[in-house]
């Protein structure tokens, strides 16, 4: 007898099936790395305009830049000077300030430098040359800093 039944057999769907998850996989994997890359480009952004509200300041107080503690007390001092607090992209989208380091802004008496740090998740970035940071040291550090 003829067997006249059409259709696939299993070894047929078995591998369809497994060629469309590893498509899957590959798709999730590089979507995930062009949401790190675009938030590390975020905080490049951000440093920028930072070191430029700082210039700015500058130039409107006797060519010293701000005699702050830390970041989260420069940015009351640059109101002026910027539109908005900047806050790491990832802490931002989560809302919680653990999920990675935040900003950080350093600078000596007698305040003619500073040093404006971020953290990359992209350990790759020819920018990054620091060393680890971020939860469980998964990111590199990137260093702004005055002229």
């Amino acid at each position: 007898m003829k067997n006249t039944q059409k259709g696939f057999t299993l070894i047929e769907l078995l591998v369809v099936i497994g060629i469309i998850a590893v498509i899957t996989g590959m798709i999730s994997f590089n979507s995930n790395q062009a949401r790190s890359r675009a938030r590390d480009v975020q905080r490049k952004n951000d440093m920028k305009e930072l070191g430029q509200a700082l210039e700015l300041y500058k130039n409107d107080n006797n060519q010293q830049y701000p005699n702050a503690a830390d970041y989260d007390a420069l940015i009351p001092m640059l109101t002026n000077y910027v539109k908005s607090e900047f806050k790491d992209p990832k802490i931002a989208q989560t809302g919680n300030d653990a999920a990675w380091d935040n900003y950080t802004y350093t600078s000596a008496s007698p305040y003619t430098s500073y040093t404006l740090t971020s953290c990359f998740e992209n350990r790759s970035d020819t920018m990054a040359t620091g060393g680890d940071c971020g939860t469980s040291g998964t990111g590199k550090t990137y260093t702004y800093t005055s002229n």
